[in-house]
């Protein structure tokens, strides 16, 4: 079994493409611009509005095929050092668009409606109405724009980092399916999880088995990770529940657009 392969030439034709570097210089250039406008202004809003969504596209364009490429060599340094770039470039944007969120978040109906209101290359700015409503209806646990920027830019080096860990050894390491004939079989992790989405019943249950023996050898260095990611989560939690309490299944309920009793139920 060959690893996952994609073509991505029609976006960049490798990590040495001028096309990515300016791509990549593009979106500094205009995180920096965001600190030149208002967010008490409604224009100066949509124009915050129309270049997050520029930045968004160039930053997931190379965040993208970083991580595509990662996925197939893990031992690509130059993809995963694009990986990490974009993470910090995408943190910068998080934080440079932070007054501006929060502005949208808690201004009044009629503020908000006005910068609704228009267009520009992209279309309507109600294209960002439902993300934005979403956000307004959890403004009760937003901290300040200086604590959600802190938040933003800890993420890379803490709650992101753990992340890439975890994609690093996976991605690196090999298991050893041993067939009902008593033959073995050592392939990439990536693979073996392929095997259990796939139609071969005699390797299903061996792919399984070489995982779970597979992970397990790493099985300290996995709940370090998980207790450091549920530890980060539940400390921010805990930070935002300065007027209401912030439960540890609330975001997770506001993501997937639920109650709480419809998950009971």
């Amino acid at each position: 079994m060959s690893a996952p392969s994609w073509d991505f030439s029609f976006v960049y034709t490798s990590l040495q493409d001028p096309a990515l570097l300016e791509d990549i210089l593009n979106a500094e250039r205009l995180i920096a611009s965001l600190g030149k406008l208002s967010p008490d202004n409604v224009e100066q809003c949509q124009q915050a509005l129309t270049r997050f969504d520029d930045i968004k596209t160039l930053l997931l364009s190379a965040s993208n095929y970083a991580a595509c490429l990662s996925s197939v060599d893990a031992t690509n340094a130059e993809a995963k050092s694009l990986v990490v770039k974009t993470d910090v470039l995408l943190s910068s944007l998080a934080q440079a668009f932070s007054p501006f969120e929060s502005e949208l978040a808690s201004c009044d109906d009629d503020v908000f409606q006005s910068v609704m209101k228009g267009s520009d290359e992209h279309g309507l700015f109600s294209r960002h109405e439902f993300r934005l409503e979403q956000i307004r209806k959890q403004r009760v646990y937003r901290l300040s724009v200086a604590e959600e920027q802190l938040l933003s830019a800890m993420q890379v080096d803490g709650k992101n980092a753990w992340g890439r860990l975890y994609d690093n050894i996976t991605g690196d390491m090999n298991v050893t399916l041993t067939l009902a004939d008593g033959t073995k079989e050592t392939i990439g992790l990536s693979q073996a999880a392929s095997i259990l989405y796939g139609s071969d019943a005699a390797r299903r249950e061996p792919a399984w088995r070489a995982i779970y023996e597979g992970m397990e050898k790493q099985e300290i260095t996995f709940a370090a990770i998980l207790n450091a990611l549920a530890g980060n989560r539940l400390t921010e939690y805990k930070k935002r529940s300065h007027t209401e309490a912030l439960t540890f299944l609330q975001p997770a309920l506001n993501g997937s657009r639920i109650e709480q009793s419809t998950l009971d139920a």
